[in-house]
């Protein structure tokens, strides 16, 4: 059984804060197939059909004029995040189960970010995709408890490439127990 929509609009966001943004819009005969090349720099993603296709009875009703009701499904839906990225550098806890890394294309190609567990502090760093590959490049970041209250502290993380500021700086809310 294969029952869908006329009409149908994918919509997007990365933070759980951010406004829905529409991306795919379509008509059809209710069979949709997108092509793998589709990306989206996302961590939400909703699913919208209107107009369905087909009206199916009431199991107790069949055939029984008015009680037939709209019907949509999803036969398939699979979601594929880039694979061609990982960590470069980063800090880690004895028991690997804590962690704070540099990584590169882990989200989007030639994009950036700083990931941790959980995703407690994993942030995009804010600027465009980096494909220099022929040259050497310096990192360096800078992690700084700017105040500690309770079980609490807030740190202040900074990025640098060659030198020169790199991406957000950015201020995270962590255990004070994480990563001492």
């Amino acid at each position: 059984f294969e029952w869908g929509s006329g009409k149908f609009q994918i919509h997007y966001k990365t933070e759980i804060s951010d406004p829905w943004t529409p991306s795919v819009v379509g008509r059809g005969d209710g069979i949709q197939r997108f092509p793998t090349s589709l990306q989206f720099k996302a961590r939400y993603l909703r699913l919208q059909m209107r107009e369905p296709i087909n009206r199916v009875y009431h199991p107790d009703t069949p055939g029984v004029d008015k009680t037939d009701r709209p019907i949509f499904s999803v036969r398939d839906w699979n979601i594929t995040t880039h694979p061609g990225g990982g960590g470069v550098f980063g800090l880690q806890s004895l028991d690997g189960l804590q962690y704070m890394t540099l990584t590169y294309g882990l989200r989007q190609p030639g994009q950036w970010m700083l990931a941790s567990e959980n995703e407690i502090i994993t942030r995009d760093l804010g600027e465009p995709p980096d494909f220099e590959f022929n040259t050497w490049n310096h990192w360096a970041i800078t992690v700084e408890t700017v105040e500690a209250q309770g079980i609490n502290r807030r740190t202040s993380i900074k990025f640098y490439k060659n030198g020169q500021p790199y991406g957000l700086d950015t201020t995270y809310i962590q255990p004070v127990t994480r990563l001492t």
